[in-house]
C-alpha cells in the first residue's frame, strides 16, 4: 500500500529512531511479537521528549506492508483511552516501524500468575478492554466498525497505573457502520485457543468473534494462566466452560484469587464469561452488555456490605499486632461504636479508587505478620479496622 498524504505528520526519521533504541541495542530491548522486535527508546516528539516503545516489523513471522499500513490507518483516526496511541512510523531504507506510548507495565498475559495484582485491578482492567471493544464495534458518526480479530491477553497492555490498552490491529478488519449486524467472509486469521470456532470452520466473520476471544481472555485473568501452556494443555476455554456447566468454577481459579472474591462477583463475573463462549453468536453479549456485568461485579467486590454479608470474609479474632487491627466477627462490624473515626473516611470510601490503595497496603500488613494464610479476603476486613481503630 503506497504511502498516504494524511499520515505525513506522523512520520518519524530512521536516524531519529536509531538513536533513541542506541541503534537498536540489545540494552533497549522489551519483546518480540507477531510483528516483530519491541524496544523502547526516547524521542523528541512534537517538541517534547516522550518515552516510546519502538515496534520493528519481521516478515519472517507473517506479516507485512498490508498489516503495517493497516495498523497506521487504524490508529491514527480511532482513538480512546482503552485504545494504543500511535505516535509516529518510519518507512525509510526497506524499514517499516512502528512509534507507540510506551507502557511500563507491559501486557496482561506477563501478570496473569502474579499474586501481586489484586482481583479488584484485575476487574478494571477486564473493564476498560471491554470499554475499548465497544468503541470498536460501535464508533460514533459515520466511522466504520472495526472487528479486532486478534483479541488476546498479550495484544492488552498496561500503564503505570494499570489501565487496559488494546493494540495490535495489523489483522484488523473494517465493517459498515451504525448497523446492528456486520458480517463478511475472510480467511479465518487469529491466535490459536482465542480464534472464534465458528469463523475458524466458516470464514464468516463477525463483532461476535471479537466477544468470543475476549472470554477467553477473562477466563485467562479468573484462572491466573494463559489459554494454553503448552502442547498437550487442554484448551481454558473447554477447561472453563465444562466447570461453569457443572457449577465447579471455583475449581480452577487458583487460590490467591479464589480467597479474595466475594461470591456474588465470581458468579456475575463467571456468567459473562462463559456467555462470551456461547457456540451460537446470538446468545453472545454484546461489549456494552459486558461492561455493564463486570461494573455490576466490581461494585459487589467493592461494597462494604459485601464483607458483612459473608462471615467468613471476616475471620475470627484475627490479630494484625503490631498495625494495630484486629478484625473481629460480624458483631463487631454492627457495633459502631466501636469504630471511633480518626479520620473523614466513611464506610461509603471503600467504593472509590482510593480503597485499592488501602487494600493493597492492609494485604502487605497480612502478608509482613503471616496472618493471611487461610483468609486472604480478610485485606478488606483488616482495612476497616485499621482505618478506625
Amino acid at each position: 500500500m503506497p504511502p498516504i498524504e494524511e499520515f505525513d505528520r506522523l512520520r518519524v526519521p530512521l536516524d531519529a529512531i536509531k538513536l533513541a533504541t542506541n541503534n537498536f541495542n540489545a540494552t533497549n530491548y522489551i519483546s518480540r511479537g507477531g510483528f516483530g522486535k519491541v524496544y523502547k527508546g526516547e524521542l523528541v516528539l512534537r517538541g517534547e521528549l516522550v518515552m516510546v516503545a519502538i515496534k520493528c516489523l519481521d516478515r519472517t513471522h507473517g506479516q507485512g506492508i498490508p498489516e503495517f499500513w493497516k495498523e497506521i490507518m487504524t490508529l491514527s483516526r480511532y482513538r480512546h483511552q482503552n485504545l494504543i496511541s500511535l505516535l509516529g512510523f518510519c518507512d525509510e531504507r526497506g524499514e517499516n516501524i512502528l512509534v507507540y506510548e510506551y507502557l511500563s507495565n507491559k501486557s496482561l498475559d506477563m501478570h496473569l500468575s502474579d499474586a501481586n495484582l489484586l482481583w479488584i485491578q484485575r476487574l478494571k482492567i477486564c473493564i476498560g478492554v471491554a470499554r475499548g471493544l465497544e468503541y470498536l464495534h460501535n464508533p460514533s458518526g459515520t466511522m466504520q466498525r472495526v472487528l479486532h480479530r486478534d483479541v488476546k491477553s498479550s495484544n492488552i497492555l498496561l500503564d503505570e497505573k494499570w489501565k487496559a490498552k488494546i493494540s495490535d490491529f495489523g489483522l484488523s478488519k473494517f465493517g459498515p457502520a451504525n448497523q446492528e449486524y456486520t458480517f463478511m467472509f475472510s480467511n479465518a486469521v487469529g491466535t490459536i485457543g482465542y480464534c472464534d470456532p465458528l469463523y475458524i470452520e466458516t470464514g464468516f466473520l463477525t463483532k461476535e468473534s471479537d466477544i468470543y476471544s475476549f472470554g477467553v481472555v477473562l477466563f485467562e485473568v479468573l484462572c491466573g494462566r494463559p489459554c494454553i501452556r503448552n502442547y498437550h494443555d487442554k484448551f481454558l476455554s473447554k477447561l472453563a466452560q465444562n466447570s461453569y456447566e457443572q457449577n465447579k468454577i471455583d475449581t480452577i481459579v487458583p487460590a490467591f484469587l479464589r480467597e479474595q472474591i466475594v461470591p456474588n462477583c465470581l458468579h456475575t463475573y463467571a456468567n459473562i464469561a462463559y456467555q462470551c463462549l456461547r457456540r451460537d453468536r446470538n446468545e453472545r453479549p454484546s461489549a456494552a452488555n459486558i461492561i455493564k456485568q463486570l461494573e455490576i461485579a466490581l461494585q459487589y467486590q467493592c461494597t462494604p456490605s459485601s464483607i458483612l454479608e459473608y462471615p467468613s470474609l471476616l475471620g475470627d479474632g484475627y490479630n494484625l499486632k503490631n498495625a494495630r487491627a484486629t478484625v473481629h466477627t460480624q458483631a463487631a462490624f454492627e457495633a459502631h461504636d466501636s469504630f471511633r473515626p480518626r479520620t473523614k473516611v466513611a464506610l461509603k470510601y471503600f467504593d472509590t479508587d482510593e480503597k485499592q490503595h488501602y487494600v493493597t497496603a492492609a494485604i502487605r500488613i497480612q502478608r509482613a505478620y503471616r496472618c493471611y494464610r487461610k483468609r486472604k479476603q480478610m485485606a478488606a476486613a483488616a482495612l476497616v479496622h485499621y482505618i478506625f481503630r
